[in-house]
């Protein structure tokens, strides 16, 4: 009886073994499509920009706090390069619509892009005083490929991902994105507080991780292909006022691209006020850890990956209207919450308000601007609504630096939630989204 059972299980492992093997074989034979393969390339992308956004994109910020930077270098670290987005995103696009392979033009000037991100890890050589100033120079220039990014990036994935999928193939890339950077932004945390690695150079470490991870996304991204896109040739001997006004007037005459652009500029507006004063914040009054400011950002990301996953089911059941207004009140809770906050532990649970809430205004802005814009413009639509939140990412830091130094920064961050909820409110009686509800 036990050599028969023996014998039995013996045959049956080897029989699934052979069975697998034959799928095996079998999807070895059938290559995925070149929209799968599209799609993969996609997440891989993304999985290694978490990386990038853990690093550099979270720490350089609390960077410039530690090294008593005023809040005016901190502000112009954001300010400065939307102001370059205000002046070249049409230009830009422009440019872009000229060209037939945006895939390429996309990889050639994110590799420029990334670049910053190297010279930006050897800042910690130089002079402590001369750093605020090398720091805010570096990410200005960084603006002018990121002007040409920007609309190229969008009609690549307008191009290859089908609407169908969209809400779908997003979700899951920003959640994707969402998860690596949590992870990452938790161990660089833990790693820049080690006592044998000594400041700056524990700055420095992270800063050097974060530029390979951008050019290895680089990688993937140029193995994406796509159909050529049919160039647009201007007509010679056209000025360039006229090119930009024969640009702009299709934008202008769209009522629906123009509500959607004017209403969301107000929650941008409201979400860019206080980017400068969270750092100082967090450093200065609640005197936080390098692993207590990693640890939030894990909790923001976490609860991002919840808010892509919720709010993209309910804007595929009820459309992004919703999605819209809802979240666009529920990021305002964020900064006025964080006014309340006295202990550094608090910005754990609080980071949850940001994480969740973004998710939506990710989800529905990107659905917004696609639905608003025709498949043959999107180059040129998506740089016009790149200046509407270049202005606000501009003006936004600048106003809340000014705004802290006269009524403090905890009335600041109450003033910036009150203009995302001024956002809503004209996204609401602005009819933003109505028509593909009622449609």
């Amino acid at each position: 009886m036990k050599l028969a059972s023996w014998k039995y299980w013996h045959w049956l492992l080897r029989y699934q073994l052979w069975r697998w093997q034959r799928r095996r074989a079998f999807r070895a034979q059938v290559p995925p499509s070149l929209e799968e393969e599209n799609i993969r390339l996609l997440y891989w992308d993304t999985a290694w920009q978490g990386v990038l956004t853990a690093g550099t994109g979270t720490f350089l910020p609390v960077y410039l706090a530690r090294i008593q930077a005023s809040s005016f270098f901190i502000s112009a670290l954001t300010a400065l390069p939307a102001l370059v987005g205000v002046l070249f995103s049409l230009p830009a696009s422009m440019y872009v619509e000229r060209q037939r392979d945006h895939v390429y033009i996309t990889t050639l000037f994110r590799f420029f892009f990334r670049l910053t991100y190297v010279l930006v890890a050897f800042v910690p050589f130089l002079a402590v005083g001369a750093q605020p100033w090398l720091i805010v120079l570096i990410w200005t220039i960084q603006a002018f490929p990121a002007a040409v990014v920007v609309p190229a990036w969008t009609s690549v994935v307008g191009a290859i991902v089908p609407p169908a999928r969209r809400p779908a193939v997003n979700g899951g890339r920003w959640a994707l994105l969402s998860v690596v950077t949590a992870i990452c932004v938790a161990g660089f945390g833990k790693l820049l507080d080690l006592p044998f690695i000594p400041f700056p150079w524990n700055y420095q470490f992270v800063f050097f991780i974060s530029a390979i991870a951008g050019f290895v996304s680089l990688g993937y991204f140029t193995r994406i292909k796509m159909p050529e896109t049919r160039p647009v040739i201007p007509p010679a001997r056209r000025s360039l006022r006229e090119r930009l006004q024969e640009l702009i007037g299709p934008m202008l005459g769209s009522p629906e691209f123009m509500k959607y652009n004017w209403a969301t500029f107000f929650v941008r507006l409201g979400a860019a006020l206080p980017v400068a004063l969270f750092s100082i914040f967090w450093v200065r009054e609640l005197h936080a850890s390098d692993t207590i400011i990693g640890l939030r950002t894990t909790v923001a990301q976490a609860s991002l990956v919840a808010g892509y996953f919720l709010f993209g089911r309910l804007a595929a059941r009820r459309g992004h209207r919703e999605v819209l207004i809802l979240s666009s009140v529920g990021i305002a809770l964020y900064p006025i919450a964080t006014a309340f906050i006295y202990r550094d532990w608090w910005l754990l649970p609080v980071a949850i308000l940001w994480g969740f809430f973004t998710g939506g205004v990710d989800i529905s802005f990107f659905e917004g601007l696609l639905e608003t814009t025709p498949a043959d413009k999107r180059a040129s639509f998506a740089a016009l609504n790149a200046v509407f939140a270049n202005l606000a990412v501009f003006a936004g830091p600048l106003l809340g630096s000014a705004l802290a130094e006269w009524l403090g920064i905890r009335i600041t961050l109450g003033i910036a939630g009150i203009l995302s909820i001024f956002g809503a409110f004209l996204c609401w009686r602005l009819g933003v989204g109505a028509r593909r509800r009622a449609s």
